[in-house]
């Protein structure tokens, strides 16, 4: 296990697209949706996005004369680019609160989007040369989004600055997006309001060649956090490269990773923990970060949503290869190939379950192939899944799919073993009362 090492190489250094294609480094963004449909006729109508969900009907999936899961699967640009995946595995556990509470939850917390949130930050950042098409779009519809500008680099002598968009596709909950262009018009910034970043929201080191126009690029993936130390900790068990290890001087924290250089979607954890203690410290109610809001308060902050999802995992994974919750669909895919990384599945999840981390382990294929999956919920409560090969995986690990339904040796599929262990030991709400 090589340690955390900083990286600096120039935007052009690499091949056009070496960490994007599906199947290399970060292959899919893929989010747990109350209404997955709502989210992607947005993305179908705003980005530039092919359908990949072909594989259920009418994006149903049915196993059994059961509907398992209800999807919205889209390739950016084109098949061969990264996934952009909305589901809702219906016979999974949630914890106390359906998908549509804990949406309305987090769209509580992050308000109507006139101002910037930290919640905000739970994003996909797409790369666009024709941002004013974007933002023309958005106001044509009525779209509700938050425009940022923001300088390249921290001291920029240069006066380089770029612009984001923040957007939610599904009308509330937590599928989001940064669209980032490097420019707006000046007609489009007529028609904005645009509030000002003092800090870079990516950084251009070691990022991949952006696609011409009119295709866009993913760039990054975004989550807030409040519980920096134990992110630092978790990717530097997995030998991540750190491109910024920031605090600025208002308390705002930002670390920005690739997990081996090769695989160049940057994954990016912002902590506003220090700047709201400043703030509240200032108003003289410090103390009010030191108590832990429940489900039920009005809205959820980054702490209140992480210790969330945390708990749920801790709640319903049995072992390493019993127990699968909704929001463990919240995740990633990193794709461990051996012309970048060579390590087997069994490693990684050697590493992280000595260190005290929760892994999950299936087949993504049947008996006879020896590629699986583990997924790791990281300090976020959001889902790392590596994707690859093992030459020592655990016994009994479920076949599972995109359908959400999972089978075990010869059994035929069922939409709620995998969530719902077979042992007797059944996850309701009850247990979280």
């Amino acid at each position: 296990m090589r340690g955390i090492v900083a990286v600096l190489l120039t935007v052009g250094a690499l091949p056009i697209s070496i960490g994007q294609s599906y199947g290399s480094g970060i292959g899919k963004s893929t989010w747990a949706a109350n209404d997955p449909t709502e989210c992607y006729d947005f993305i179908n109508t705003y980005f530039p996005v092919v359908d990949s969900s072909g594989n259920c009907d009418n994006h149903e999936c049915d196993v059994q004369g059961v509907k398992c899961n209800t999807q919205a699967r889209s390739n950016l640009n084109d098949q061969t680019d990264v996934g952009i995946h909305m589901v809702n595995c219906t016979h999974h556990p949630s914890g106390p609160l359906t998908l549509a509470q804990l949406e309305r939850h987090f769209s509580d917390g992050v308000g109507d989007f006139s101002e910037f949130n930290a919640l905000m930050d739970y994003n996909t950042g797409l790369y666009t040369h024709d941002l004013d098409s974007v933002a023309e779009a958005f106001l044509a519809d009525n779209v509700t989004f938050l425009a940022l500008r923001w300088p390249a680099t921290l001291n920029d002598d240069e006066d380089t600055y770029y612009y984001s968009l923040l957007v939610n596709a599904c009308g509330g909950g937590w599928v989001q997006f940064e669209v980032i262009g490097d420019s707006l018009s000046k007609s489009t910034l007529s028609s904005l309001s645009v509030s000002n970043s003092s800090y870079p929201r990516l950084s251009f080191e070691n990022l991949l060649d952006l696609n011409p126009e009119p295709d866009w690029t993913m760039v990054k993936i975004s989550r807030a956090t409040a519980n920096m130390a134990a992110v630092k900790e978790y990717y530097s068990l997995i030998g991540a490269s750190v491109l910024v290890d920031t605090t600025y001087t208002d308390g705002v924290s930002v670390l920005e990773a690739v997990i081996v250089d090769e695989a160049n979607i940057h994954l990016q954890f912002w902590d506003h923990t220090g700047a709201d203690r400043r703030r509240l410290e200032a108003s003289g109610n410090a103390t009010a970060l030191d108590s832990k809001k429940k489900p039920s308060a009005a809205y959820w902050s980054v702490a209140d949503f992480e210790s969330y999802l945390n708990d749920v995992h801790a709640e319903t994974l049995i072992s390493d290869v019993c127990g699968f919750n909704q929001l463990m669909d919240n995740h990633i895919a990193y794709n461990v190939k051996p012309r970048y990384d060579q390590r087997d599945l069994s490693d990684i999840a050697d590493t992280l379950t000595d260190a005290g981390h929760l892994v999950h382990w299936w087949k993504s294929k049947g008996d006879d192939d020896d590629e699986y999956v583990v997924y790791s919920p990281d300090p976020t409560g959001w889902i790392i899944g590596y994707y690859g090969e093992s030459t020592s995986p655990p016994e009994n690990a479920y076949t599972y799919g995109a359908s959400c339904a999972a089978s075990l040796g010869n059994e035929p599929g069922d939409c709620a073993s995998l969530g719902y262990c077979p042992d007797g030991r059944h996850h309701t709400r009850d247990l979280f009362a």
